[in-house]
């Protein structure tokens, strides 16, 4: 970090600059058939280097990588061609984040091996693989333990660590000569065995169910629960209508104190947060080296604050909050048992959540869905739903109980209406 400091502050033809540097060490396990064939440590290291120039009234940037193998030679050689890229943008001027240190470790245990760890994982999804004809086909295991540290010429200083957990599976169902499949992660800040353990069964109870599925003879009508990737995919598209740089560039529908919904009934609250417990995705600061700021940006519907970057909040005289934060969705009041009564269309599995903020709209083809017609549950495939978002919004229906998912962490299940299932 030293040489790429000194080669950038002795470079006369850029202005300003920063450095992202990312240190992983990953302890990687990876089994098929429920046979652990491969134990591997893996090591590395890489330097986002984004230089500025002010030229023509405008503020011009670039990026580029630095591995460890590069030489002087080699960085001075990348940093002229950067140079001379960060020339071709016409930004409007903005300044970078100033003479701020630090030093944090964001929910990490450093005293657990991560070999024990992984035992403990693998351990977990054993005892979660037990349905008939169904099983783990393949498991990778990865234990991350990453450092960041940001750097600019304006002083900036910061340094934060902290451990990842992935676990990726394939669930399998083999029957006769077919077999079908669904992929599975499960991200964690730290080893749930119980989470993973009910995840992985979970798993296969729906690609068993994948391989029964049909397509409903006679048309569906009734309310639709989404699980929570769904809803992290929809709250997602709320909230970047509030994002700076939306705003700056004049494409928010809504401004503050404006509703998302129509009828003015909507349980949603949402919450950005750089860190959350149990959160994999927390962070106390952005890739600029920005403090996150908590902001409640939805509430029960209505957009109540805007968020974003240093660079679109410098425009707008706004303080930043941090690009990226993890979303914190308010859990709801309805219990699992409340939300699973009469009839329902449960979707598992879909090709992923559309959702136009712009032209009014939510829906998707599903995969897997359970239908209950209010006496017995059974397993469809081949479907879509379709409906107008805002109208769909004032019929949400939050579960108490909530989970993590990535830098996401909200209600399990989301029970809407108005909903067409074709």
């Amino acid at each position: 970090m030293n040489d790429i400091i000194g080669i950038l502050n002795n470079c006369k033809s850029i202005d300003a600059w920063k450095t992202v540097n990312v240190n992983t060490d990953s302890y990687q396990l990876f089994c098929v058939h429920n046979k652990i064939e491969t134990v591997r440590r893996a090591s590395s290291d890489e330097t986002k280097v984004t230089v500025y120039v002010n030229h023509d009234g405008k503020t011009g940037s670039s990026t580029f990588t630095v591995f460890p193998s590069d030489s002087e030679t080699e960085i001075a050689a990348k940093l002229d061609k950067a140079s001379n890229a960060a020339k071709l943008i016409f930004d409007a001027p903005y300044g970078l984040p100033e003479k701020e240190k630090s030093v944090v470790s964001v929910q990490r245990d450093d005293s657990s091996d991560p070999a024990l760890l992984a035992a403990d994982i693998y351990d977990a999804v054993q005892r979660g693989n037990d349905c008939y004809d169904c099983d783990v086909n393949a498991l990778e295991i990865f234990i991350d333990s990453v450092k960041t540290h940001v750097i600019n010429s304006a002083g900036l200083d910061k340094c934060q660590a902290k451990r990842n957990i992935m676990i990726e599976a394939i669930p399998t169902c083999n029957k006769g000569d077919e077999s079908v499949e669904l992929y599975k992660t499960v991200s964690l800040a730290t080893v749930d065995t119980d989470r993973i353990t009910s995840e992985i069964k979970e798993s296969l109870v729906d690609v068993s169910a994948r391989m029964k599925a049909v397509r409903p003879e006679e048309k569906i009508v009734c309310p639709v629960i989404f699980r929570a990737n769904e809803l992290k995919e929809l709250v997602s598209e709320l909230i970047a209508d509030s994002d700076f740089k939306t705003l700056y560039s004049g494409g928010n529908l809504h401004k503050t104190g404006e509703k998302w919904n129509e009828g003015g009934r909507c349980p949603i609250t949402v919450t950005l947060r750089g860190t959350i417990l149990d959160c994999p995705g927390a962070s106390t600061f952005d890739g600029d080296g920005i403090n996150y700021v908590d902001v409640t940006v939805i509430k029960n519907g209505e957009v109540t604050a805007c968020h974003g970057s240093h660079r679109f909040a410098f425009y707008l005289g706004k303080e930043a909050t941090g690009s990226d934060p993890c979303v914190e969705i308010s859990a709801g009041d309805s219990t699992k048992a409340e939300l699973f009564s009469g009839k329902y269309l449960e979707i598992a599995s879909m090709s992923g959540l559309q959702v136009d903020v712009y032209n009014d709209y939510i829906g998707g083809e599903i995969r897997l869905a359970y239908y209950s017609d209010g006496t017995k549950v059974v397993p469809v495939t081949g479907i879509s739903v379709s409906g107008k978002l805002s109208e769909t919004l004032g019929t949400f229906r939050l579960s108490e109980t909530r989970t993590t998912l990535g830098k996401f962490c909200g209600p399990r299940y989301a029970k809407a209406e108005k909903l067409t299932i074709y």
